[in-house]
């Protein structure tokens, strides 16, 4: 974690060098900062983003397992026409992931 490396507080110094908080994965979740009476970790938006894209590549494996791969990269090449755009709204996402879970669903 950022802030037990450098010894600053996480929540306030993440721009310092540059990164703008690059690999922070965890926030240190304190009574003072949030309340409650333990200190508990909170995940990063990064974190929620790497998790998502296992999970979808979980999907995409369970559908090529399935006999669905054509099925399952027409709707990645969709999102994804080549591999450096990234620019991708929120929404289409969602609805690809939605589409993709409906294919495994569908058996």
């Amino acid at each position: 974690m950022f802030s037990s490396r450098t010894g600053a507080p996480a929540w306030t110094d993440q721009y310092d060098f540059g990164g703008n908080g690059d690999g922070t994965l965890f926030y240190p979740g304190t009574p003072a900062r949030i309340g409650g009476k333990h200190h508990i970790p909170i995940d990063s938006i990064r974190l929620k983003r790497i998790c998502d894209g296992r999970e979808a590549f979980e999907y995409l494996h369970i559908l090529d397992e399935r006999g669905k791969h054509a099925q399952a990269m027409s709707i990645a090449r969709n999102l994804f026409p080549t591999m450096y755009r990234t620019d991708v709204p929120a929404s289409r996402m969602e609805s690809a992931r939605s589409q993709l879970a409906a294919l495994i669903a569908s058996r």
